[in-house]
């Protein structure tokens, strides 16, 4: 079941806020807990049993780290997390031998972080089974995130409480994630279609190809993220932002500081800094930034472009970290901006294909090596049909029309009347179109 879909919007959403809402609030959790399951059970009946297992796996050895902590017996048992957990998305997500369970890669990361955090002394134990199910089902952000660490809502699920401010918020927020996901990405991802599954495109071809990818992707997962955090906000909860305007970014190490920050958070808490982080010299910082880089391009997929767009990146951040961030400083910002565009899109083409030859091939279209005729009257037409949107998009990944929404429509109603033309939208796009993918789902 996806968000941007009549059956979560008409049926499960409004049904699972009565309930969540009519119930005492001791019982919210397992309102909550139970919800989830049936909203992970309408896509993957199968895997619902896994995740159950996942659970009561990280409920158990979170009981026996609280119960060992500051004994050697601790590390055993974080060693034993690490291992069921990893083991289970190694199966699923490698071997090939079974279809992979939508989210694992999401909620695996989140009860890791909780067994790891009780080890740690950071966090307290979760003695209540429902409360700490809840965590790891909670379907606002099961699915595609953010990884939300238990630290960071422990308190909630133990006490919340929701206003109607908190409601009104949640759902402007919602609706906000609604529109780049069905207005926005949706579109650019036809764009896209067109082009990597058609014939072989000019070098204009391949650029506005990869450009309605990089949109796509962005608004996608952006928006996935957007309502995810406005669910949260209704249901009493407070999630992490996961986007930050990545595209402005003038440079690599600024555009992971801004793009899925959740998962970058989750790298450096969890494994860079555990290396030793940059306080061991600079050849360990950049031996960890490597190591980093290639579970993360791993974590994405079991293809060879996942760990190849991990290492592209690596070498990318590495080089900036021993000189070129110091060069870039010195440029004038549209230059080292048009640099950090490249290199995301450069990178986006490595991700997209799942076969590396055709990741070259694009490349080489691109940058007009392959012999490709510069433009074609598709170009053209395809331009006409969807250069307004390209335009919209570039712009709606700034944050000028934020600021200018900000500057001109202080208003309430204003806002409220925009934010329901946003809605209104997006429910017709869903009736008229077809195609609702989401990106991030095969992660």
């Amino acid at each position: 079941m996806v968000f941007s879909s009549f059956t979560f919007l008409l049926a499960f959403l409004p049904v699972m806020l009565a309930v969540y809402f009519l119930a005492p609030p001791k019982f919210r959790n397992g309102v909550l807990f139970l919800g989830s399951l049936f909203f992970y059970a309408w896509g993957e009946p199968v895997y619902v049993l896994l995740m159950l297992f996942s659970t009561l796996v990280d409920y158990v050895h979170g009981l026996l780290a609280g119960r060992f902590r500051g004994t050697w017996k601790s590390r055993a048992v974080l060693c034993s997390s690490v291992a069921v957990n990893l083991g289970l998305l190694a199966f699923f997500k490698y071997s090939g031998l079974a279809p992979l369970p939508i989210g694992i890669s999401f909620y695996t990361f989140q009860t890791m972080s909780y067994t790891i955090d009780v080890c740690r002394g950071r966090t307290p134990v979760q003695r209540n089974i429902i409360a700490f199910g809840a965590y790891v089902a909670m379907f606002p952000q099961l699915i595609a995130g953010p990884i939300v660490r238990y630290a960071e809502i422990q308190k909630e699920l133990d006490e919340r409480k929701t206003g109607l401010k908190d409601m009104s918020a949640g759902l402007d927020r919602f609706l906000l994630g609604l529109g780049k996901k069905v207005l926005l990405a949706n579109s650019f991802g036809e764009l896209w279609l067109k082009y990597s599954q058609g014939t072989s495109p000019s070098v204009l071809g391949a650029w506005i190809g990869i450009l309605a990818f990089a949109l796509q992707i962005y608004f996608d997962f952006s928006g996935y993220s957007d309502m995810a955090v406005g669910l949260g906000r209704m249901l009493g909860f407070t999630f992490p932002e996961n986007f930050n305007y990545p595209y402005i970014s003038r440079s690599i190490t600024e555009f992971w500081r801004r793009w899925h920050m959740t998962l970058g958070g989750w790298f450096r808490e969890y494994v860079y800094i555990p290396l030793g982080g940059s306080r061991r010299g600079r050849l360990i910082q950049l031996r960890n930034i490597l190591v980093v880089w290639m579970l993360t391009g791993i974590w994405h997929g079991a293809g060879w472009n996942f760990l190849v767009w991990g290492l592209y990146f690596a070498v990318i951040l590495i080089a900036e970290k021993v000189l070129l961030l110091e060069i870039l400083e010195k440029l004038p910002e549209a230059f080292s901006h048009v640099y950090a565009l490249l290199a995301i899109l450069a990178g986006w083409v490595i991700f997209a294909f799942d076969s590396l030859p055709q990741g070259v091939r694009w490349l080489g279209l691109m940058t007009g090596l392959s012999g490709a005729p510069l433009w074609s009257t598709v170009d053209l037409y395809e331009l006409r049909s969807y250069g307004l949107l390209l335009l919209s998009g570039m712009l709606f990944s700034t944050p000028l029309c934020r600021n200018l929404g900000r500057k001109y429509l202080r208003s309430p109603a204003w806002q409220t009347a925009g934010l329901l033309a946003v809605g209104i939208l997006s429910f017709a796009g869903l009736a008229a179109g077809s195609y609702n993918p989401f990106l991030y789902f095969r992660f």
